[in-house]
This record gives C-alpha cells, sequence and structure tokens, in this order.
C-alpha cells in the first residue's frame, strides 16, 4: 500500500466494515456505521467503543469508550457512564491473563 492508498473493506450492505490508513491506523465499523474500534500501532492505542449515538465533540461517529487493550495485553473495561456524559461510572481492570484485578465505582 502506498503512501496515499487508504483499505476499505465493504460489508455485503455497502457499508464500511473497515479501514486501514497508510499510517497503519486500523478503524473497525459496526453495521450501524458508528466507529467499532481504533488502532494505532505507533502509539499502541487500541480502543473498542460502544455502538451508540454519542455527541463526542472530536468525532460524531464515535460512542463512548467500552474497552481500552495495553500493549502488555491487560485492559480495562468501562461499564456504565454517567448520563449524558463521557465519564465513567464503573470500571472493571483486568491483567493480561484475564483476570479481574479490581473494580472501581465513581459515586
Amino acid at each position: 500500500m502506498d503512501s496515499y492508498t487508504k483499505l476499505l473493506l465493504r460489508e455485503s450492505t455497502g457499508g464500511i466494515s473497515q479501514q486501514i490508513d497508510p499510517s497503519g491506523e486500523v478503524y473497525r465499523f459496526y453495521l450501524s456505521g458508528k466507529q467499532k474500534s481504533y488502532f494505532n500501532p505507533s502509539a499502541y492505542s487500541n480502543l473498542e467503543y460502544y455502538d451508540e449515538y454519542f455527541n463526542n465533540i472530536n468525532n460524531h461517529n464515535v460512542g463512548r469508550v467500552y474497552k481500552e487493550i495495553n500493549q502488555d495485553n491487560s485492559s480495562v473495561i468501562y461499564k456504565s457512564y454517567w448520563g449524558g456524559t463521557d465519564r465513567f461510572k464503573n470500571e472493571e481492570v483486568y491483567s493480561a491473563d484475564g483476570s479481574l484485578v479490581r473494580t472501581i465505582g465513581i459515586l
């Protein structure tokens, strides 16, 4: 893939299911067209999103973050958010082997 080409994979419905940019960034999409996940290999950022409409000032096609996966494969799952905000209410932290390390609830 040259530096000007973007790879787009399409569903049978015609919607885009995956986009790979020349930088190596990978975007995956739900059938609804909303962004499902984002991976940036250079900065190691691996995020998954809820399939929802949420008015994010940076990107109107992305729901709130569902899961962050770290380079060592440990992860954080955001179980719930305060209504109408992008502030998480409950999160679960997992080790690289998938074991629950802790649960955090914000009051």
